[in-house]
């Protein structure tokens, strides 16, 4: 049993954790040693930006598709065994997005006051800007993710009513 919680585990979160990985590595290799203040500014402000947006609707969106089922709907995944890993995915990506959020907003504004002033080794490391940017694409793929989600819960509402239909008619 845990064997197969662990496998379903890594195999949720593989395409969005391997993926942020890959890229941040990437960002890791090609980046200097020593990152201009300026340009890691200009990157938290965006990611800062773009959270936000993504959290909100993600957010919105959350609340419709946890409200849209009914029971009937709910204990027909449940019989299913899909339920669980459903919302599972939408947790973890909700979690992720708001811990992207609040980090990206801290590192803004710790490095905001050295902004535009010429300061002697002054410098973001190559680690810490991919490490930042593992998180942030980490929880934006995860975003992703959890949308091919909604659209497997979709998938398995029309099978849902199918399966209804099917039963009002062989009554």
């Amino acid at each position: 049993m845990r064997s197969r919680r662990f496998r379903s585990l890594f195999g949720r979160t593989a395409y969005d954790f391997w993926g942020a990985l890959a890229v941040s590595a990437v960002v890791y290799f090609v980046l200097s040693a020593k990152i201009e203040i300026d340009f890691v500014l200009a990157i938290f402000e965006l990611g800062v930006q773009v959270l936000s947006i993504v959290f909100s609707v993600y957010f919105a969106a959350l609340a419709v598709v946890i409200t849209a089922g009914d029971d009937q709907f709910v204990g027909y995944l449940e019989r299913l065994g899909v339920y669980q890993n459903l919302i599972w995915g939408f947790k973890v990506t909700l979690l992720l997005l708001f811990c992207a959020l609040i980090v990206s907003i801290i590192l803004y504004v710790s490095v905001l006051p050295f902004a535009g002033k010429q300061i002697k080794d002054a410098y973001f490391t190559n680690w810490g800007f991919s490490l930042y940017a593992f998180f942030t694409l980490w929880s934006l793929f995860g975003a992703a993710m959890a949308t091919l989600t909604a659209i497997s819960y979709a998938e398995y509402r029309v099978r849902f009513l199918n399966v209804n239909k099917g039963e009002d008619n062989g009554k």
